[in-house]
């Protein structure tokens, strides 16, 4: 019944945010054994099996919720995700191109992006990206701790210092 449903879903919602990671996917297993296309239970549940490293579970559920919601950014995000945490690094980039694209105005998708070219040794790439995130949220104060570490591998001391300047100075507001 609807009512049960949306109860155990917000239960689950609970359980996850307090990481008890297991309970959280009991329930949502649970929801979805009566109502196999509930999305929220699908996204969730597709979050906890990419921490678990449940790739293959994962994706099955993003894929899933991609045929049942195909302009849904937020899934789209989280597959892109589990790319990266399965090292299939071009895919990721592949598909946060295509957010940045159809989306240019959210600072998440660039800070993702970056984290791929991070990973990739592409610096000066992932830098780019954090500026362009900084554009779009100039109070992250989290943007200015990432721009301040790239520019730290790049060797940019002052530039660095700056950054994490500004970091402190939008933490504290």
């Amino acid at each position: 019944d609807k009512e049960k449903i949306a109860l155990m879903l917000q239960r689950a919602n609970i359980l996850m945010q307090l990481d008890s990671l297991e309970r959280a996917l009991d329930d949502y297993n649970n929801i979805l054994s009566k109502e196999p296309s509930n999305s929220g239970a699908l996204f969730f549940r597709a979050s906890i099996y990419s921490d678990m490293n449940e790739f293959e579970k994962a994706k099955e559920d993003y894929l899933k919720l991609l045929t049942l919601e195909p302009q849904n950014n937020n899934v789209k995000l989280g597959l892109a995700m589990l790319y990266k945490n399965e090292g299939k690094y071009n895919e990721s980039m592949i598909l946060l191109n295509i957010l940045i694209e159809s989306v240019p105005d959210r600072a998440e998708f660039y800070i993702a992006r970056s984290s791929v070219e991070r990973i990739m040794g592409q610096t000066e790439l992932a830098l780019m990206d954090v500026e362009k995130a900084i554009e779009l949220e100039p109070e992250n104060s989290n943007h200015y701790t990432l721009q301040s570490i790239l520019l730290e591998r790049l060797g940019k001391k002052e530039a660095a210092k700056q950054s994490r300047f500004k970091a402190a100075k939008y933490k504290n507001r």
